[in-house]
């Protein structure tokens, strides 16, 4: 029976791999420069992709299909203990670098807060190019650990966009 759901997850599996690598590439572009503008140029954004499987920059979709083939088969006696799949789509991640370093690792909470940001105005730059309408920015308490500076050029951005709604435990 599993076989029959490797199948599934196989078919799935290539085809969100191939449109998130892509989706994240761009969105990474555009959060670089959005951070740039609110962090300063000193800083680097960048935003990679960790899908579960090793794709090792497959693009073929063969070569995908045998890689996800081979994490599941290599993975199914533990995922069989484990009772889930441990490979595949629902276990990817991403990784935020600044500077290219892990941003989980070596980022002060507002240099984590700040990208963050830069990825969610990104999210809606981009959204806005491939969908024709500018998407609601809801941003809930975002000037929390953020110096002044940062602040003002956020809310400067912000700005730009049509609805906007945020919350904060700031005044004035």
């Amino acid at each position: 029976e599993l076989d029959f759901w490797d199948d599934e997850i196989v078919e799935s599996g290539k085809t969100l791999t191939t449109k998130r690598a892509e989706t994240i590439q761009n969105l990474s572009k555009i959060s670089a420069l959005v951070h740039a503008e609110l962090a300063g140029n000193n800083q680097y954004l960048a935003i990679d992709y960790l899908p579960s499987i090793d794709i090792r920059g497959e693009t073929s979709q063969d070569g995908l299909d045998k890689s996800f083939r081979n994490s599941l088969e290599l993975n199914r006696s533990s995922d069989v203990s484990h009772g889930f799949t441990t490979r595949g789509p629902h276990r990817d991640d991403l990784q935020m670098l600044l500077n290219n370093m892990n941003t989980k690792m070596f980022a002060s909470r507002g240099q984590c807060r700040t990208a963050v940001l830069a990825m969610k105005l990104a999210e809606a730059q981009y959204l806005k190019r491939h969908r024709g309408e500018e998407p609601i920015l809801l941003l809930d308490d975002v000037l929390s650990e953020l110096d002044p500076q940062r602040r003002t050029l956020l809310l400067n951005k912000v700005r730009e966009y049509q609805q906007c709604f945020i919350t904060t435990a700031e005044t004035g």
